[in-house]
């Protein structure tokens, strides 16, 4: 009886003396190989739960989204944001966060 099927966005921890932004950085090397830098992220939103917080920025890509590599993970899938901000198997505030942003700052 898990929770089924439900989507995130790329991420994991914040290592000793490192800030959310440097860890968002890291991660997105490690997880998709992208290569920016903390001017390239833009905060959206914090989640704070317990014993956890979570952190969502937003950085434009400089890639093509076939040269994307999975390197952490087993599954990516790609969805419009009206579909993130729709979808029941997008996890909650990841959709709340799309919702805020998009709706304060048009992109």
């Amino acid at each position: 009886k898990g929770f089924g099927t439900y989507y995130l966005l790329p991420g994991g921890g914040i290592e000793k003396g490192e800030e959310p932004i440097e860890a968002a950085v890291r991660e997105l090397r490690e997880e998709l190989n992208l290569d920016l830098e903390r001017k390239d992220l833009t905060y959206v939103a914090r989640f704070y739960l317990p014993k956890t917080r979570y952190y969502i920025y937003k950085a434009e890509l400089k890639k093509e989204l076939s040269e994307l590599e999975l390197n952490e993970g087993s599954d990516m899938k790609l969805f419009p944001r009206k579909e993130i901000i729709k979808s029941k198997n997008v996890w909650l505030p990841v959709r709340l966060s799309f919702l805020f942003y998009f709706n304060r700052i048009k992109t």
